[in-house]
């Protein structure tokens, strides 16, 4: 069974996320900040992590490359309501730290299902709604 780990300042999406993944067949845990996803990805090795891109405590580019750099194999999807800053693809700069996807919120939770089958199913071009060109 896939490990998935759903790093998110919203309690709300993140148990909503956290839920649609479990009834789909995955094991599924929550942090509610970068640092703490960095300490239970160490510890748990997920296959897929959904880290949004605006925390507090340790931010998601960070947590990205820390992720990254422990676990070069695991699949990272990166997910912002706000992906540019100051006309800069937050998105873009999230793929040279390392994320595979980006998904722009809102999103449907069954957009983010997909997303997760596709790369852990090792599809070449899955699809996202973010551009990380």
């Amino acid at each position: 069974m896939e490990i998935i780990l759903v790093i998110d300042d919203d309690a709300d999406l993140r148990g909503l996320l956290a839920r649609t993944l479990a009834s789909e067949g995955y094991l599924v845990h929550e942090a509610e900040n970068g640092r703490a996803g960095c300490e239970l990805a160490e510890e748990l090795q997920p296959d897929v992590v959904l880290v949004d891109l605006w925390m507090p405590v340790q931010e998601g580019l960070q947590t990205i490359r820390r992720i990254h750099a422990m676990l070069p194999k695991a699949k990272i999807i990166t997910m912002s309501g706000r992906p540019m800053l100051g006309g800069i693809s937050l998105f873009r700069i999230a793929r040279r730290e390392g994320a595979n996807a980006a998904v722009a919120k809102p999103f449907s939770p069954y957009e983010m299902v997909k997303l997760v089958d596709d790369l852990i199913a090792g599809a070449p071009n899955a699809a996202t709604n973010g551009s990380m060109a």
